[in-house]
């Protein structure tokens, strides 16, 4: 009888570098405005201009310099209502940073998602258990003995399931590089890191052959 043993097609692991993309650059921010600076001018000239106004009852001359007082009213508003419009625009720019930086984290999550689930799919199928090889074997299954001594799970024995290192690398932003109003995404991408750089109930193996 001739056994004619088929090649093996074996799919790898995925060894995917995963990187979680980093946080676009914050918006400039306006500052805190110091009202004493704005109000206490602005209180002077309203003191000015009633006092200008009373006195201009007796002295028609002091009503030219009332024709100036408007300019300077509209100098300090116009200061106060821009500071304002910029601190709107500086927070709208900043909820849309943190929502597209946000939706970028959680599509690098599905992707990782997506990884994860593949190669534990792969290491069941490479490492099965004991009623799948029973059941191989009963149905003949192309795949006994397919193991060659120059294949890396050649001798490899199943003893239970696990956690075991995920086969692929996960890059996060550096330390360095992070920015305070972006602590919680940060958060988030490390949290990444740590649920996805391992594979649970995962096959555990060990090599009867020599090292």
């Amino acid at each position: 009888m001739i056994f004619n043993r088929p090649p093996r097609i074996q799919t790898r692991l995925p060894d995917d570098l995963v990187e979680i993309p980093g946080p676009p650059t914050p918006p400039p921010d306006p500052g805190s405005m110091n009202w004493l600076t704005l109000l206490l001018p602005l209180a002077a000239v309203i003191i000015t201009v009633v006092i200008m106004a009373f006195l201009s009852g007796q002295n028609s001359s002091m009503l030219s310099y009332l024709i100036f007082m408007p300019l300077m009213l509209v100098t300090y508003i116009v200061s106060g209502v821009t500071y304002w419009l910029a601190k709107r625009n500086y927070k709208t720019q900043v909820e849309k940073a943190h929502f597209d930086y946000g939706t970028a984290l959680k599509k690098s999550e599905e992707g990782l998602v997506a990884l994860q689930k593949r190669q534990h799919r792969l290491l069941m199928d490479l490492n099965p258990d004991l009623t799948d090889c029973l059941q191989r074997a009963q149905q003949q299954d192309t795949r006994l003995g397919e193991r060659r001594p120059e294949d890396d799970d050649f001798l490899s024995l199943r003893l239970g399931t696990g956690t075991v290192a995920a086969s692929i690398d996960i890059k996060v932003p550096e330390r360095n590089t992070r920015h305070v109003e972006f602590e919680k995404e940060f958060n988030f991408a490390d949290r990444l890191l740590e649920a996805y750089s391992k594979v649970k109930d995962s096959p555990i193996t060990t090599r009867l052959t020599r090292s």
